[in-house]
């Protein structure tokens, strides 16, 4: 909706469902959550797609599916995990961390489009954290460098049984090229954002001359003299450049984080309880570690039907039947999020009451994370649905009666609605900004060039005394 007349078509057609800019980063955002929990479930679920046969906890069948791991005293104990120092996983975890955000952030920034000087100080901001991260990632390559051969994947309870472990020496390998990648990658995205930020490249310019007229007033970055960018294009070519170092830098945190789940998470081999050289071997696997069936279904349900309801979403449907549809699927799609919520709430609390092997700690963290997902999915799609449909019926635009939602009522009100009263400059003559665009420009004899025209002074509600002159607006 460029042109005041496409704005007042959508206006006088009710049939037309506008989505605000809220939509699309919320919905992202909600993909985001739906993909990760699908992740995790895949993870901890026990059993494969194919033969799902854990039951739930205290049930009369078996094998159970127990959200906890049992991890011997001596490992937890122990300065080492697979082999590598436990010092290691935690700076590549502090390291994919501080990556994932400061990328994430760095767009985000860059998107929002905000003023100059708050621009600035965020990217300085975002420069400390891929700085951050560099540095935590290339302490961890050169720890690696010396400990990669020692990774292994050990039997449970290998300390009794003597039996060999496997060597793992090839994993450990990717996971250095992989640190590699990252603080390379950071250390190129910290140094181009910290110059272009200085440069004033690194910006996408905001919709309206006005605007871009403002923001130009008050930049703060150095006038360079001599061939003007704008006209080399030097500035998208310095946007491509670093969102290509972000990016990839993006995609070695992504990867890595796998790595590190394979290395340090899937360090012990269990086999079933049994007799080995007079001694025993393995676990009770009546008592697996991991989500039951249920719980693995019904979570898997509500993100693939999540993750394909946000897909479908992005295709720019405009009628307003259809997107009232879509709400009453995120309705849907929210209540499963919290029953699934309850469910596994409920089998941890029977996983806690079932006591602890000897000898032994029971770990649940990563199902509580499982968890706390479920419940933040449940209240994002349920935030969205309220803002974007609920609030648009309590913000009512007071010239043409359409609906907008809270953060966007006031750029409508005073510069895009095509019922807000607007005065010609030449005549004083007060008149409808569309009737203004069909008509009356012609009238005033300008030859279908646009006049300059202001609002008259708007009474703010809720407050006589007060006024203000809403900003020309030109059409």
């Amino acid at each position: 909706m460029k042109t005041l007349e496409e704005r007042e078509a959508i206006e006088a057609d009710f049939r037309w469902y506008r989505w605000s800019k809220f939509a699309a980063p919320w919905l992202f955002f909600c993909l985001l959550l739906c993909t990760a929990i699908f992740c995790l479930t895949a993870w901890q679920e026990v059993g494969s797609i194919r033969s799902y046969n854990a039951q739930t906890v205290y049930n009369t069948l078996r094998p159970w599916g127990v959200p906890r791991h049992i991890v011997k005293r001596g490992v937890t104990e122990s300065t080492d995990e697979a082999g590598m120092p436990k010092s290691l996983r935690n700076l590549r975890i502090a390291g994919v961390f501080h990556g994932f955000f400061g990328v994430v952030l760095v767009f985000l920034t860059l998107f929002i489009k905000p003023r100059p000087r708050v621009r600035l100080t965020l990217n300085y901001l975002w420069c400390l954290l891929l700085f951050a991260c560099f540095v935590m990632e290339a302490i961890a390559f050169a720890i690696a460098l010396s400990k990669y051969s020692y990774a292994q994947r050990c039997p449970w309870n290998q300390t009794q049984t003597h039996e060999k472990c496997t060597v793992r020496s090839g994993v450990a390998t990717i996971a250095i090229a992989l640190d590699a990648g990252v603080f390379s990658g950071a250390l190129t995205a910290t140094i181009l954002l910290a110059w272009y930020n200085f440069t004033g490249d690194w910006k996408l310019l905001r919709t309206g001359w006005r605007e871009r007229e403002r923001d130009a007033e008050t930049e703060v970055v150095p006038q360079v003299s001599g061939a003007d960018k704008f006209l080399r294009k030097v500035r998208p070519v310095r946007i491509t450049v670093l969102s290509i170092a972000l990016l990839f830098t993006l995609g070695c945190v992504i990867v890595l984080t796998v790595f590190i789940v394979l290395l340090h998470m899937d360090y012990q081999h269990f086999y079933e309880l049994q007799q080995y050289r007079g001694t025993f071997r393995g676990k009770d696997l009546g008592q697996l570690p991991g989500w039951s069936a249920r719980n693995s279904r019904l979570r898997y349900g509500f993100t693939i039907m999540g993750f394909s309801t946000v897909v479908l979403n992005y295709i720019p449907f405009t009628h307003r039947a259809v997107a009232y549809l879509f709400s009453i699927l995120y309705v849907v799609i929210s209540t499963l999020a919290f029953v699934s919520f309850g469910i596994d709430v409920h089998e941890m609390q029977r996983a806690h009451d079932m006591q602890c092997p000897l000898d032994s700690h029971c770990r649940d963290d990563i199902f509580v994370a499982t968890a706390i997902l479920d419940f933040f999915t449940g209240l994002a799609f349920m935030f969205y649905v309220l803002y974007e449909y609920g609030a648009k019926w309590i913000t009512t635009s007071r010239w043409s009666g359409r609906n907008y939602c809270p953060h966007e009522i006031y750029k409508h009100d005073t510069k895009l609605d095509s019922m807000r009263p607007v005065r010609c400059e030449l005549t004083g003559h007060v008149m409808t900004a569309k009737e203004y665009v069909y008509r009356y420009r012609y009238i005033a004899g300008t030859g279908g060039v646009a006049v300059p025209i202001v609002a008259p002074p708007v009474v703010l509600q809720n407050y006589p005394t007060t006024t203000f002159m809403a900003p020309p607006a030109v059409v």
